[in-house]
């Protein structure tokens, strides 16, 4: 969920591959199930979502009304507080 939100956040899956710095394979891997990120991608991705939504969710508020739900649950699992 975390990847697809980035994804989504970025502007689809080539931006997600060079934000991450990953291959077109081991991504797609990732978005699939198939194989886990390694913990700094997934971190990086994390990140992304939590600070767009400490400065306001600028990014997103573009997404649908679930993509932002599940953002705001991330953040409180992730930090104990949701905004």
């Amino acid at each position: 969920m975390v990847l697809q939100i980035a994804a989504e956040m970025l502007g689809g899956r080539r931006k997600l591959r060079t934000f991450l710095r990953a291959s077109s394979a081991d991504l797609a891997s990732w978005l699939a199930g198939v194989k886990q990120p390694p913990e700094q991608a997934f971190l990086k991705a994390l990140e992304l979502i939590l600070d767009d939504l400490d400065t306001g969710g600028r990014r997103l508020s573009k997404l649908s009304r679930a993509r932002r739900e599940s953002a705001l649950i991330l953040k409180a699992r992730t930090t104990g507080r949701a905004k």
